[in-house]
């Protein structure tokens, strides 16, 4: 628990993004803060809103019309990540809010990777088109850095939340968790205790209110199977 906080690198002011505090009285529309309710617990987030815009309005907007709830932790690599935001439970799933279905990557050279990061998982590799996915880091890992899109952070004092999500999940030999199968269309699960979930994503604070959704976007529906037609690999972020 020495950890300092996740890198922010080089120059990046604290206050422009209001990630070191949450506020629940400004009118501000540069606050943000979401919440996971995961199976252990909740996870505050604040996101880089101003730096990486369109991953933040596509997780916002998503988390708003609930396509993030009831949603599978389908990847758990110990001291790596864990990946979620397929609506398959899969990895092979997801679409964003734009007109493309898809958006690309956001590098910033202000923004690194450390513990508690939300990053943007590709659609069928890493060069891939973006979606619904994305991951939370569980360690430095700083090797994704400048090769996937930083969105946000979780809070420190959650960290606890995130060590037992991954200590109490044991996972088979592709990092998926032990109480999910696959039947060639969906995840299953046995119960809900079996699997770690987030149940739901909560905006407390959007940094976008008010601001009219981007030409030609529209929130996706959830797919209830597979759609064989456009079907993406599923993106294992090392």
């Amino acid at each position: 628990h020495a950890m300092s906080h996740p890198p922010i690198l080089l120059d990046f002011a604290p206050s422009h993004d209001s990630i070191n505090s949450f506020s629940t009285t400004t009118t501000s529309a540069k606050t943000s803060h979401v919440v996971l309710h995961t199976s252990k617990g909740a996870l505050h987030v604040s996101l880089f809103h101003t730096l990486t815009p369109k991953a933040s309005r596509n997780f916002v907007e998503l988390a708003k019309s609930g396509y993030y709830d009831a949603n599978v932790i389908f990847r758990i690599r110990k001291n790596f990540l864990m990946q979620m935001g397929c609506p398959l439970g899969n990895g092979k799933g997801g679409e964003s809010i734009f007109s493309k279905r898809s958006f690309e990557t956001e590098i910033h050279a202000k923004l690194g990777f450390g513990k508690g990061i939300l990053g943007m998982a590709p659609m069928g590799g890493e060069n891939g088109p973006l979606g619904s996915q994305y991951f939370i880091t569980l360690g430095e890992c700083e090797q994704l850095n400048g090769r996937y899109t930083v969105f946000g952070r979780v809070l420190e004092e959650d960290w606890h939340v995130l060590e037992a999500l991954e200590r109490d999940f044991p996972t088979d030999g592709k990092d998926r968790p032990l109480g999910l199968t696959y039947d060639g269309k969906h995840s299953k699960t046995k119960s809900d205790n079996d699997v770690p979930k987030v149940f739901s994503v909560h905006v407390v604070n959007d940094p976008f209110e008010g601001q009219p959704l981007p030409r030609g976007a529209r929130i996706p529906e959830k797919p209830l199977i597979e759609n064989t037609e456009r079907r993406q690999s599923c993106c294992v972020i090392s």
